[in-house]
């Protein structure tokens, strides 16, 4: 009972490492469509366009996009850049398109559609891990 007892406390301690060594390996960067000057941008401009505090880059509309919570991207996305839950932003988009505040960002359920989306619509931009980033033809900023 000792070794297994044993057994299931190693497990888990490797489970738990792999999952901190994963996020720590995860970095995300932004892509934009290539009219999109996002040379300059920083966290806290990302942030206010996926609030919708803010609009514009430079003379485009800006038409921010994301994937959900479930990639690492994501976690890392909401987590450190949106500083709330997938739960919370959705709610404060409902709040808001009720209240005639705007358009929420466009989610997509999958990446390749996501960036499709990027490389055909003017002033879009999105997040994505670092590592897949050149299998997709967008311009990465």
């Amino acid at each position: 009972m000792k070794t297994l007892l044993k057994t299931y406390s190693i497990l888990l301690c490797l489970f738990l490492a792999s999952n901190v060594l994963a996020q720590e390996s995860t970095e995300i960067v932004i892509v934009a469509n290539e009219g999109l000057d996002i040379s300059t941008i920083t966290k806290k401009k990302v942030a206010k366009l996926y609030y919708g505090e803010t609009q514009m880059i430079g003379k485009l509309k800006a038409k921010p996009c994301y994937r959900g919570y479930d990639s690492p991207a994501g976690k890392i996305f909401f987590d450190e850049i949106i500083k709330t839950s997938p739960t919370y932003f959705s709610k404060y988009w409902v709040k808001r398109i009720f209240s005639g505040y705007g358009t929420s960002p466009e989610k997509f359920d999958e990446e390749f559609k996501m960036l499709y989306y990027i490389s055909k619509e003017e002033g879009s931009l999105g997040f994505m891990d670092k590592k897949t980033v050149g299998i997709y033809p967008v311009i990465v900023r």
